[in-house]
């Protein structure tokens, strides 16, 4: 298939016949390049916040980081996607209970913060309740991943039309 281009609805023709290439071999090829971009941006960031001092400890078990798994490539009326984060759940103490915390509970918690409110018979013997600001680290992810899954996705577009002519 050789993809030239003359004036602007041919231009937009042929961006739409991207996502056809080699019966969609090529567009399945770059996403599955970009999520893999996007999982190590996820990597980097949990194993970057956790030693950085002035933040909560993000993945004191590792089982975020152990978790952050991709989807396989998949299709609706918009186009391709894949889904990025981290999956499974893992056993954590709370107020001296243990209870199961999903780790995309536990990014979400970090990311946006809470109030820890606490029961009124603690609160009335002096307890105070704390409140945890969120960092916004998931934005960093999203940010830095999409720049370097544009990257990579373009890199394999651009390297198979040049192959064609």
């Amino acid at each position: 298939m050789l993809l030239k281009s003359e004036g602007f609805n041919e231009l937009e023709k042929m961006l739409d016949d991207i996502g056809t290439l080699e019966r969609g071999k090529i567009s399945d090829e770059a996403l599955s390049a970009g999520k893999q971009e996007v999982r190590k941006v996820w990597l980097e960031e949990i194993e970057r916040r956790k030693l950085d001092k002035d933040d909560l400890n993000y993945d004191r078990t590792h089982q975020m980081k152990k978790n952050v798994k991709t989807t396989k490539n998949k299709e609706n009326k918009y186009g391709k996607f894949a889904t990025i984060f981290p999956f499974a759940e893992e056993e954590r103490k709370r107020r001296g209970k243990m209870v199961k915390m999903r780790n995309a509970e536990k990014a979400y918690l970090l990311h946006y913060g809470w109030d820890d409110n606490l029961p009124q018979h603690i609160a009335a013997n002096g307890g105070t309740p704390k409140h945890y600001e969120g960092s916004r680290w998931v934005d960093d992810v999203e940010k830095i991943g999409s720049e370097r899954a544009y990257k990579v996705m373009d890199e394999i577009i651009t390297n198979y039309i040049q192959s064609k002519g």
